[in-house]
């Protein structure tokens, strides 16, 4: 995808999952694989339109998602008003809290261009 096809679709939320929707069912593989324990939290970094976070199962208790762009977060506040969905940036944001898992789906890593930005995430 170009860089100006993602800005378009950060623009337009409601056409986003059209284009790339998450793949939940490998999402929930790799939880099940990756974790060693019961996954009860969820931090979605990147959580775009919250998709992702609202097709996991209702076992995850506590789900939170950030992302940068503040239209895709009120569009994600609108369409699931129950999930707990912030503005924040992953080099500097801090939720306060540890979670059981953090998924990153997407290009948000892609766009940190240094190793301190790498590291600040």
């Amino acid at each position: 995808m170009t860089l100006a096809a993602a800005s378009l679709l950060y623009r337009c939320p409601e056409l986003y999952d059209e284009v790339s929707a998450p793949d939940v069912e490998t999402v929930l593989k790799l939880m099940e694989v990756g974790s060693c324990r019961r996954v009860n939290s969820v931090l979605d970094v990147g959580a775009g339109t919250g998709s992702l976070l609202a097709s996991l199962p209702d076992s995850f208790h506590c789900r939170v998602g950030i992302d940068v762009q503040v239209d895709m977060v009120k569009h994600a506040r609108s369409a699931y008003p129950d999930l707990d969905i912030r503005v924040g940036d992953v080099r500097d944001f801090r939720i306060g809290r540890t979670f059981d898992v953090i998924i990153c789906v997407g290009l948000v890593l892609a766009y940190l261009s240094t190793e301190e930005e790498l590291r600040a995430a």
